[in-house]
């Protein structure tokens, strides 16, 4: 038998019992399903840890697992070497599964750790129904081995442990992405490492988008009068003194130009935003504060932000 497919059966037990110790065989054929090459139980209520489904297989060859739905728990296992009974032996057996599984789907269960990790392995714990506890060496493992992890919709409960790790193995890429929320989220450089930004680091991943303020994927509105104009604002800022926002309009204040002067437009003198006359234009204070034509008045006013009073006569 190299193939077996029993997925969405009521199938509840693969061998697996509690407490007892797996035997095995030194000659894989005399093992249990020597053959089998890919197992199929995703849907399967198995109802176990991680450990009691994978422990009988360690003897089998199987290349791919797909244990997705299945209600498993527990932490993932070594298997590089695992404590078994070999030819009425107790030692530590290095298992033909730990050389042989190439790919082990585990999404959609509740698992709790990954404190290892299977070598050469695509592991996929994507829609993990719990918090999720990484070790740090399990992403430098994959990091610098180039296995492939895939933690998609899996929220991680250690969050403080790896964020060590963003200034070595974890690198950011420098484009924000998924910008259809109030964040906007960057992902890990490298490719065999995949995660959810926003359920992985979301402090360090993610950042309030423009028109938006606050810290990872926490964002608030910008109020009336201010605005942000970058990712990862903490805070919006103020419309500058004589300004301020269309209250009656839903958009978004993503940049000084969201704020309305009473005279003249946004611009920056000396750093600052600050309300301004175009170029040709001067800021009269006579009755109400307006911008007036400079060449009616005389005025000689080339740059943007004249004023009447200290505009040049024209000669």
């Amino acid at each position: 038998l190299r193939k077996l497919n029993v997925a969405d059966t009521g199938i509840n037990n693969l061998g697996h019992s509690h407490g007892s110790t797996p035997s095995f065989s030194s000659k894989a054929e005399e093992n249990w399903l020597p053959a089998l090459q890919s197992l199929n139980v995703s849907g399967c209520p198995l109802n176990c840890s991680i450990e009691q489904l994978l422990l009988p297989l360690a003897g089998t060859p199987v290349t791919s697992i797909a244990a997705a739905r299945c209600g498993l728990t527990g932490s993932m296992i070594d298997l590089s070497a695992v404590d078994a009974k070999v030819d009425g032996n107790y030692i530590w057996w290095k298992s033909i599964l730990g050389q042989s599984l190439q790919v082990i789907d585990l999404k959609h269960n509740n698992l709790q750790e990954v404190g290892t990790l299977p070598t050469k392995v695509r592991t996929d714990i994507s829609h993990n129904k719990e918090s999720l506890t990484v070790r740090p060496k399990v992403l430098q493992k994959a990091v610098q081995d180039g296995i492939e992890l895939w933690m998609f919709n899996t929220e991680i409960s250690n969050r403080k442990e790896l964020q060590t790790l963003l200034r070595s193995e974890l690198v950011l890429d420098e484009v924000w992405v998924d910008a259809t929320k109030s964040y906007a989220c960057r992902n890990l450089v490298v490719p065999n490492v995949r995660v959810s930004p926003d359920l992985f680091l979301p402090l360090d991943m993610c950042g309030c988008r423009p028109g938006y303020a606050g810290t990872g994927t926490n964002c608030s509105f910008c109020p009336a009068n201010t605005f942000s104009r970058q990712n990862n604002q903490t805070r919006c800022q103020r419309c500058p003194l004589k300004s301020s926002t269309n209250q009656s309009s839903h958009q978004l204040a993503t940049s000084e130009e969201a704020c309305r002067c009473s005279y003249g437009f946004v611009g920056e003198q000396n750093s600052e935003l600050i309300c301004q006359c175009p170029q040709n234009e001067a800021l009269s204070r006579a009755d109400e504060e307006r911008c007036v034509s400079c060449s009616k008045h005389h005025l000689h006013c080339p740059e943007p932000g004249a004023t009447v009073i200290e505009a040049t006569v024209e000669r």
